[in-house]
């Protein structure tokens, strides 16, 4: 399928970055870069190693980005609203800032979900082109996407938002497949690759895709994700004194606490969108009347998440019955837990390599629900798969939320002690899987929907109280 859409690829601006390197130039609210002299200092020095421009959030970092640089700028400005996925730059009045501001472009969430101010993708386009007069960016997350956007009028398309919703895969790399198609597709429209882009490799595979310039944002200004990444390259026998410094005075107690607090905020930085991504299966599922199971490999995932005080009733445990051969379990345990098209599976294993693991994902996905899967994906990409395929669990799941445990899991050194205590991983898998249950708790009630809750058992009334409300979810669906 192709779109005759005849727009010149190379005006003046755009054949600035034909070929180029775009920096991302952002900051997380808790990052020590998150200021906008910060901002430009990161997108100085990319200028001077070469980058063809950058892609700044917010209209102050943006000004201060345009003082120092001649370079083009690629304008976002988010804004979360409750209730709503859609948050890179919104409506008109986030454009229209960002340009003030100095950007000679603005790239919007150009997705088919709703949008907070009730105006549809043409329509911001079609306003941002009349009234800033400047090309809009497309960020999308499908191939349908990309299309309908070229033909609502927008300038560019770029693969930005692929893999951070429901009904996109993520996949550990650029989302090469997706570009292809899109240039093949859109001639004449300049495609741009975002997202997950970590080596040379990854570059030199998107411009043989044909793109027309790519965006590196992490791997390049966020030195928190530069810094694991060559941590995790690290023999396993120096990785144990690197997690926690040993020969420190302070007490493990207050350096397990401050770990544990900097993790927390790593993962809510790191993971969101991800999180989003699960919450909005999850909301997409109760809203259907489906069930959403939850299976854990020996920890306490499901143990944590299922019937448990302020937890959904929606939620129920998979279990994988013994004997028999392993299909015919794996299939037993899906029918058990009611998981079927339209439903959602969560399942939490660390390693993410048994062969039953992701012989249950497939299994899942085969009967159309889909995965969220919780692992480490640090410790699971240094252990050898034991399915067939040579696949892993987050090869295979529609959303992977990955705890963020480090190879080895553990993390707090003591003082004569040969190995580490107290692994992350329970840490991030439950503090990700509430937040993913609080967001869709949240996307239910926009909705109108309000999803039935467990109340304690222990306080008065408590066992009529978790009666009612399961009888009320039997009678509902939700």
């Amino acid at each position: 399928m192709s779109i005759d859409m005849s727009k010149p690829e190379d005006t003046p601006l755009l054949g600035r970055i034909r070929g180029g390197l775009i920096v991302s130039c952002q900051a997380g609210p808790e990052s020590p870069l998150n200021s906008p002299d910060m901002i430009a200092a990161l997108a100085a020095s990319a200028g001077r190693g070469g980058a063809h421009g950058f892609r700044v959030d917010r209209p102050e970092n943006v000004a201060a980005v345009r003082k120092q640089s001649a370079l083009p700028i690629i304008g976002i400005n988010k804004q979360p609203r409750t209730g709503f996925d859609v948050f890179i730059t919104p409506g008109f009045d986030a454009a229209r800032a960002i340009v003030d501001a100095g950007a000679d472009l603005v790239a919007i969430d150009a997705t088919q979900r709703p949008r907070p101010e009730g105006d549809t993708v043409g329509d911001l386009i079609a306003r941002i082109h009349r009234e800033c007069g400047v090309p809009v960016m497309a960020d999308i997350a499908s191939h349908a996407e990309g299309l309908a956007a070229v033909e609502a009028g927008a300038d560019l398309v770029a693969t930005t938002i692929a893999g951070y919703t429901p009904y996109s895969r993520h996949e550990a790399g650029p989302a090469l497949e997706l570009a292809a198609a899109l240039v093949a597709d859109l001639p004449g429209i300049p495609v741009i690759v975002e997202g997950r882009i970590w080596t040379i490799e990854d570059i030199q595979a998107c411009f043989a895709a044909g793109v027309h310039a790519v965006v590196v944002g992490s791997a390049i200004t966020v030195p928190e994700f530069i810094t694991r990444r060559f941590v995790a390259a690290l023999p396993e026998q120096d990785r144990e004194p690197v997690a926690d410094a040993p020969e420190t005075t302070e007490p493990a107690v207050d350096r397990l606490f401050g770990r544990v607090l900097q993790e927390l905020a790593d993962l809510r930085d790191n993971q969101r969108p991800m999180i989003e991504a699960a919450a909005g299966l999850v909301a997409d599922a109760i809203a259907g009347g489906h069930r959403v199971a939850v299976y854990d490999t020996g920890h306490l995932v499901s143990h944590e998440f299922v019937a448990r005080t302020g937890g959904l009733v929606a939620l129920t445990r998979l279990e994988i019955p013994a004997g028999a051969d392993s299909q015919t379990r794996i299939e037993a345990g899906l029918d058990s837990a009611s998981v079927v098209s339209g439903g959602v599976l969560i399942i939490g294993s660390v390693s993410g390599t048994s062969r039953d693991t992701v012989e249950l994902a497939m299994a899942a996905r085969h009967r159309g629900a889909a995965v969220v899967a919780v692992t480490a994906s640090k410790h699971s990409s240094r252990l050898e798969p034991e399915h067939p395929s040579g696949r892993r669990l987050l090869d295979v799941a529609d959303v992977v939320l990955d705890n963020q445990a480090p190879y080895g899991d553990a993390f707090l050194t003591v003082r004569l002690l040969d190995r580490p205590l107290v692994p992350l991983s329970g840490l991030g898998a439950v503090t990700a899987l509430w937040a993913v249950i609080a967001s869709a708790a949240e996307k239910l009630a926009a909705r109108g929907i309000e999803p039935s809750v467990y109340r304690s058992i222990h306080l008065p009334g408590g066992p009529a109280d978790v009666a009612q409300i399961e009888a009320r979810y039997a009678k509902k669906g939700h």
